[in-house]
């Protein structure tokens, strides 16, 4: 999963907050987490001291991020209908996180591929697929190791922040990315 999703914040950044988590874990029982993108803001909960996974609620509304967080939750991923549109063929749904994440890789690499390197990178993707597809399962299931009993929801982030806004137990942590055109081209 870290090699889709570029929005991360730097090493640095989330040893800082994890020791912040670490103190507001002593006062607070419930940790929001809207825009959760790659799980890197739950990683730094978790390797704080004292938070509880069970305390973590995570969100987003990118494909990639609820593919992970439906793997990491174990949330069936039949429910997202996630279509495979391929040419003049009949469109197919796909029902695993590594296979829907393979895809949409491909995708994006087989759209944006313009330097002879890139070119060799989409065809090594379609000649080895299920190496590729073994090494995004084994990432998503280091991450479920990692991260069980978070929750997740497929939501927007207006909606996961006014759920909590009022708890005075709750802490927020929203950083929506804000990669300029970029983000707006995703979706």
């Amino acid at each position: 999963p870290n090699d889709i999703f570029l929005g991360n914040t730097q090493a640095t950044g989330r040893a800082f907050l994890s020791r912040v988590f670490n103190v507001i874990s002593l006062d607070y029982d419930r940790l929001v987490i809207p825009c959760v993108g790659k799980f890197a803001m739950a990683e730094a909960a978790k390797t704080s001291l004292n938070w509880k996974m069970e305390k973590l609620e995570t969100s987003d509304i990118s494909l990639f991020s609820t593919l992970v967080g439906f793997h990491i939750t174990e949330q069936d991923i039949g429910n997202l209908k996630v279509m495979l549109h391929e040419g003049d063929k009949e469109p197919v749904q796909l029902f695993d996180a590594p296979e829907s994440l393979y895809q949409q890789k491909l995708g994006i690499m087989e759209r944006t591929a313009k330097t002879y390197h890139m070119k060799l990178y989409v065809e090594d993707l379609i000649a080895r697929k299920d190496d590729h597809k073994e090494k995004l399962l084994k990432g998503l299931d280091t991450l479920k190791d990692k991260l069980s009993g978070l929750s997740y929801e497929a939501r927007d982030l207006t909606e996961h922040f006014e759920s909590a806004i009022d708890d005075p137990k709750a802490v927020i942590w929203l950083a929506p990315p804000l990669l300029t055109g970029d983000y707006a081209k995703m979706f």
